[in-house]
């Protein structure tokens, strides 16, 4: 490690969230099961993965709704955990903001009741809560809405008061519960911008839980990858999306090709491994990875579908990797083509920008190169 690595480490803040071998088991393969992370200033952290993985869970216990069995959670210099030592901070003290899925506001209060609540609780004075109220609605684009009825207003304008309600005493930490999953679509995407907007602009740090992958993609600086209780990976959003650890990350992060087979060595040091896969008889793929492979281990070559090229003859493919293949779909969907091959036993989804002139029936030649794909678990 340089000189220069050791400065920029010792100059770094201590991590405002750690979160250490955190358990709380619902059954012996269910619920959270020795989770670690740590979460910088400043910086927004997504937890992903499909339902019954443990992100919610992970969060209630952060948030100190849910008292877990064992492990250490840290916010700050603080200890809000520790079953081990008899820890467990009340979830009021923790000095944490959060928003719901539902959104929680209190019907039978105006919005700038809503918003000011915790302000209230904590016996701010009357005129200063009036004054971060307002600038917490203008934060969040709603002013002038402070007087009306919080069940009045849109779902996205509902969700804007509860991100300025979690954010007007200013927490030391953001949680939020898959925010964004009650709206539609459209609106989904603009707010998951204005979420980033805010949580950049005033610098907190925050733990956003999600299932949808674009979301996690779009908002966060890194992400935890969860599956069934444990952490299968912790990266930016471009290392888990283009060096997956295994095939559960590569096809949670994004649509993918899987073409299996066992290894056959690797080369470049161990960057390239070489695989053997049935298509059409024996082939050999190239692809690289960023884990070590003992000759004959089992694996999977991840390809995303706008990877490939396609030609009806193996020589006019520029790509190191060819494969034969038989078209079973061709759809032109505007933007791009989106083609289904069938590669061996595998049937693999390819989009292209531009018509290449086949169609169902057509023998044809896929490729893409050592760089465009990855070898990883299967």
């Amino acid at each position: 490690m340089s000189a220069e690595t050791n400065s920029s480490e010792s100059r770094r803040p201590a991590a405002p969230l750690r979160v250490r071998d955190l358990e709380l088991r619902y059954t012996a393969e269910s619920g959270v099961l020795g989770v670690s992370f740590d979460v910088a200033a400043g910086e927004l952290l997504s937890l992903l993965g499909p339902s019954g993985c443990g992100k919610t869970t992970t969060l209630r216990c952060i948030a100190g709704i849910e008292d877990p069995e064992a492990g250490e959670i840290a916010i700050g210099d603080t200890v809000v955990s520790a079953p081990a030592k008899g820890v467990q901070v009340a979830p009021d003290k923790r000095d944490i903001g959060m928003v719901f899925q539902s959104y929680a506001l209190w019907p039978h209060m105006t919005v700038a009741d809503n918003v000011g609540y915790p302000l209230a609780v904590r016996r701010v004075p009357k005129h200063e809560v009036r004054d971060r109220v307002a600038g917490a609605l203008a934060m969040v684009g709603l002013d002038g809405y402070g007087t009306r009825a919080a069940p009045m207003l849109s779902g996205g304008q509902q969700q804007r008061v509860a991100l300025a309600r979690a954010l007007v005493y200013r927490p030391k930490l953001l949680l939020l519960d898959e925010p964004l999953s009650n709206l539609d679509a459209a609106l989904r995407e603009q707010m998951r911008g204005e979420v980033r907007r805010l949580q950049q602009d005033t610098g907190i740090t925050a733990v956003y839980v999600t299932h949808d992958q674009s979301e996690a993609m779009a908002i966060s600086d890194r992400i935890v990858v969860m599956n069934q209780g444990r952490i299968e990976q912790v990266g930016t959003p471009t290392e888990v999306f283009h060096k997956p650890v295994n095939r559960f990350v590569a096809g949670l992060v994004g649509p993918a090709n899987f073409l299996t087979g066992v290894v056959g060595e690797t080369t470049d040091a161990g960057a390239t491994a070489v695989v053997r896969i049935d298509a059409d008889g024996p082939r050999r793929v190239a692809s690289r990875t960023a884990q070590d492979w003992t000759p004959g281990a089992e694996a999977a070559v991840c390809v995303r579908p706008n990877q490939f090229a396609v030609a009806a003859a193996e020589d006019a493919l520029p790509t190191a990797n060819r494969l034969p293949g038989v078209v079973q779909t061709a759809v032109n969907m505007g933007l791009h083509t989106e083609y289904r091959v069938q590669v061996g036993a595998t049937r693999l989804l390819i989009t292209l920008r531009d018509d290449v002139g086949v169609g169902p029936g057509d023998r044809v030649w896929v490729g893409f190169d050592v760089g465009r794909a990855t070898c990883v678990r299967p």
